[in-house]
């Protein structure tokens, strides 16, 4: 018990600490935000690619997605890892998860299509945290099967969502 309580604590404060209190965050996030909204539709890879926010900056908005990408797969790392809580992760941060994997699915398509392995404890943590209606939304977008789900985390894969009710992970 005291375990489980020591993971629920570091996860609380991680969350904290890296998301809510973050400017870095914040700024990545805003960016891209910003150009959907200038844009007034889906994002697509050339949108992100040769673009650089106002005022110019170093980073195009490739860069920013790539940071928010990987903060993501970061904390789902942590939750595949049980070095996060995953309920704890799920009931504060499923909306943002699911945003960001619709939001830059574009370029979780393009990179995953020559790297499989990119971001896909993310794509894992997508398919657990999404409706079935945005499984099916984002799944063509997803690349290739992540190579360590079970067999019912392939049955979601293979269906597109299929009518599989979400639990915890397979460990909890």
């Amino acid at each position: 018990m005291n375990k489980l309580n020591a993971r629920k604590q570091h996860t609380i404060t991680f969350i904290s600490q890296t998301r809510f209190n973050s400017q870095t965050y914040g700024l990545h996030s805003a960016a891209i935000l910003d150009l959907r909204r200038a844009l007034s539709r889906r994002l697509n890879y050339d949108d992100l690619k040769d673009r650089k926010p106002k005022p110019e900056g170093s980073d195009t908005f490739l860069d920013h997605a790539y940071w928010l990408l990987n903060y993501w797969d970061f904390v789902a790392v942590g939750c595949y890892e049980t070095d996060l809580d995953f309920e704890t992760v799920h009931l504060n941060l499923r909306g943002a998860v699911v945003r960001v994997v619709l939001e830059l699915r574009c370029v979780i398509a393009e990179v995953r299509r020559t790297e499989p392995r990119a971001w896909q404890h993310l794509v894992w943590l997508f398919l657990y945290f999404a409706d079935e209606s945005d499984i099916r939304l984002a799944m063509p977008d997803l690349g290739p099967k992540p190579d360590f789900l079970s067999p019912q985390e392939t049955f979601i894969w293979e269906t597109n969502g299929g009518d599989w009710r979400r639990s915890s992970p397979r460990w909890f």
